[in-house]
């Protein structure tokens, strides 16, 4: 029993080691690490994918280059924002398999300003329309407009407007402003001339058929401008990706299992080790030898932080062999 106990500690020791030098390797460097993600999501969105790339890798990142901000040397928006599990999530809602538009899923996911959407090709109205479970859809050329917005507003549920044009309602200034007011423990907004009650699980997406819309300057500051065009690489992009997934539909469901298999050794793992610190820390020191439950504890632990590492291999490999395939 001792033995195992020792060797369950030394092992965990050795892990827990290398986590904490890695975290205080992440926390010196996380200053331009969100400083690059945080201006990838407020001012890149209107922009295609070649843009984007040139504006954040090679332009931000040699002016990030000259300052003292600590930083990572791989940064990427896209891995930086969303979890590889978040990434699997979208394609099963439907969202098409290319970087450009997982790029623009993570600037919706992440924004804190309103998304006013270019979507002439109808990509992200089905996305977002998979996504969410209640919505409310709506124009503003529909007669129960302001009645819709209210009831969104009021229930906390997601509301799509679509058929957006180059001029927004007036009416909808004090929502894309959040203008929100307190009032005892509630929230209000004024809709036209009544003040209706805010739920904080409100969410307005706003989608325009616009291939090139001009809008006003003050759109930018009020919405996140998202560019959902197709492009040609983006078209090409997909189309990969719909061809792998038929002729090896095989890698693709064994990626997905793969990603949700870490996400569950990873969710037991963070159990394990709380439950382990606790029993450590409530432990009596002198009847250690005897908690057969505290060796129990480390050696799952040990176990799932096995199942881990060998499902991140196993997934990397399988990336690459998809990867492969789409280059054939």
């Amino acid at each position: 029993m001792a033995g195992r106990l020792v060797d369950g500690l030394k092992d965990e020791y050795k892990r827990w080691k290398g986590n904490v030098e890695d975290l205080i390797e992440l926390t010196r460097k996380t200053v331009g690490v969100n400083l690059i993600s945080s201006g990838f999501v407020s001012y890149l969105g209107p922009y295609d994918l070649g843009f984007r790339n040139k504006i954040w890798s090679i332009d931000w990142m040699k002016k990030l280059s000259k300052t003292t901000i600590p930083y990572k040397d791989n940064i990427d928006p896209l891995t930086e924002l969303v979890d590889n599990a978040t990434i699997a999530e979208w394609s099963n809602q439907g969202l098409p398999d290319d970087r450009f538009s997982k790029e623009n899923a993570s600037i919706i996911e992440k924004c804190k300003r309103w998304p006013l959407i270019i979507d002439p090709q109808l990509q992200a109205s089905k996305y977002l329309k998979s996504k969410f479970q209640e919505f409310v859809v709506t124009t503003f050329s529909d007669r129960q407009f302001e009645l819709k917005v209210k009831n969104a507003i009021e229930q906390g549920k997601v509301l799509i407007l679509e058929n957006v044009q180059e001029e927004l309602e007036p009416t909808l200034d004090p929502v894309l402003a959040r203008a929100i007011t307190k009032k005892g423990s509630n929230q209000f907004i004024k809709l036209g001339e009544d003040e209706v009650q805010y739920n904080p699980e409100f969410k307005l997406i706003m989608l325009s058929k616009l291939v090139n819309p001009h809008w006003k300057p003050e759109y930018a500051a009020q919405c996140t401008i998202l560019n959902f065009i197709v492009t040609e690489d983006g078209l090409r992009d997909q189309l990969l990706g719909l061809v792998v997934r038929e002729e090896k539909y095989e890698l693709e469901e064994e990626k997905a299992n793969l990603v949700k298999q870490q996400n569950e050794f990873i969710q037991k793992l963070n159990m394990f080790e709380k439950d382990l610190l606790l029993t450590l820390n409530n432990a009596d020191l002198d009847k250690i030898l005897d908690s057969d439950e505290l060796v129990v504890k480390l050696e799952d632990t040990k176990e799932n932080a096995r199942l881990i590492a060998e499902a991140q291999i196993k997934a990397k490999e399988t990336e690459k062999i998809i990867e492969e395939s789409r280059k054939i």
